[in-house]
């Protein structure tokens, strides 16, 4: 949890310093910390007899050099998407200048109403807003307190939030991480409107029917009715709610496509 939310800092100082620039958001989908401790034990003793056989003096030393190491090994999903990038910049810009001073992409922080544009609506306004205003201080080197739980800077100028105020990142970060790890095609507006339509064989011509459904050796119906759905434009899609044409997939996100990781891990794990 410390990398999300010095991530998450980083990017608001950096934007705070020259809001022109892009955030670098990477997820954590999985990881291992391996704490290793070792305590040997060291014991030096010496005996002084004299003359007679009694001892004369004892002295013994014992050393405990008590080490731990700690590793940790992280797998991560870097965000490249551009329209995600876009959403987290605004999403930094409404914490660092307020829901009224806004970009032209920050239109996509909202839900998609009929009379907004096609492209991408991550909903996420609403939850922007419930967060208290003021949680996040900017300032200078010298401003920053030392009671301060984050902090980041990006040349002059810093970015702090103090105890009192981390439940904000908290909820910050997770808009971040929604933003991140929502899948492409639920957050592209419009959707589709397919209808369903069923044809009935026994109402078609007879050519059709024989191209159709007839059974290539006796000519005899296989089916009677074919299921199709077309979109609000009459064009045939491959299923309920999809576009008649595929979109362009992409996947920024390993973790997100399970067949794609499982193919990567059999390939890393082969010969």
């Amino acid at each position: 949890m410390d990398l999300r939310y010095r991530e998450a800092t980083e990017n608001l100082a950096m934007i705070s310093a020259n809001p022109a620039v892009l955030p670098a958001f990477t997820s954590i989908f999985s990881g291992t910390t391996n704490v290793q401790d070792i305590l040997p034990f060291n014991s030096n003793n010496a005996l002084s007899v004299g003359k007679a056989g009694a001892a004369t003096s004892y002295a013994g030393t014992m050393d405990y050099p008590l080490t731990r190491s700690v590793t940790q090994n992280w797998t991560l999903d870097p965000t490249i998407t551009p329209e995600k990038l876009r959403a987290m910049r605004c999403a930094c810009w409404w914490v660092l200048f307020g829901p009224n001073n806004q970009c032209g992409d920050c239109s996509c922080l909202y839900a998609y109403s009929t009379r907004s544009q096609p492209g991408y609506y991550f909903d996420v306004a609403g939850r922007l807003a419930a967060i208290r205003p003021g949680w996040l201080r900017t300032g200078r080197k010298h401003d920053v307190p030392k009671a301060a739980c984050y902090k980041a800077h990006c040349g002059d100028q810093y970015v702090w939030v103090l105890p009192q105020d981390m439940d904000c990142l908290s909820q910050f970060v997770l808009i971040l991480q929604s933003i991140a790890r929502v899948q492409d095609d639920s957050v592209l507006f419009p959707k589709t409107n397919t209808t369903k339509v069923v044809l009935d064989a026994s109402k078609l011509t007879r050519p059709l029917q024989h191209d159709w459904l007839a059974d290539d050796a006796g000519g005899n119906f296989k089916t009677s009715k074919v299921t199709l759905y077309v979109d609000q434009d009459g064009f045939p899609t491959p299923g309920s709610g999809l576009p008649s044409l595929p979109r362009k997939v992409r996947f920024d996100n390993v973790g997100l496509a399970s067949d794609l990781k499982s193919a990567i891990v059999a390939a890393l794990k082969g010969p």
